[in-house]
């Protein structure tokens, strides 16, 4: 199956979904979606769901192939100079690691799930 790594459903929904999820419970509202080769797919999938009010911007990363370092960079001209937390989307979490975050009363300003497709 040609199914790209953020759309594979793990425990009955795409692994972004999961992210999502897991942001939206601590209480995200704004999320950058950095895009690179086949992105349309994300972002449409993204936009046929309702995620309860988060805003989503995707940012184009061209230089997608040269990886995550790549897609961080290609959100220069978009995030201001706050903190970010930086989460692949094509990973799973059996539980939400956002929390720790809250525990450790760290201040997450803006969140970015970088898929290197």
């Amino acid at each position: 199956q040609n199914t790209i790594k953020p759309l594979v459903h793990v425990g009955g929904k795409p692994l972004i979904d999961w992210n999502i999820g897991y942001m939206e419970e601590i209480g995200f509202k704004h999320i950058y979606i950095v895009i690179g080769c086949k992105g349309k797919l994300v972002k449409n999938y993204i936009l046929s769901n309702d995620y309860n009010g988060i805003k989503f911007e995707f940012i184009n990363n061209p230089n997608w192939e040269s990886g995550i370092l790549s897609s961080l960079l290609s959100l220069d001209h978009f995030i201001p100079n706050d903190s970010i937390f930086l989460s692949p989307c094509d990973t799973f979490f059996e539980k939400s690691p956002y929390r720790y975050f809250l525990k450790k009363d760290l201040k997450v300003l803006q969140l970015i799930l970088a898929l290197v497709l």
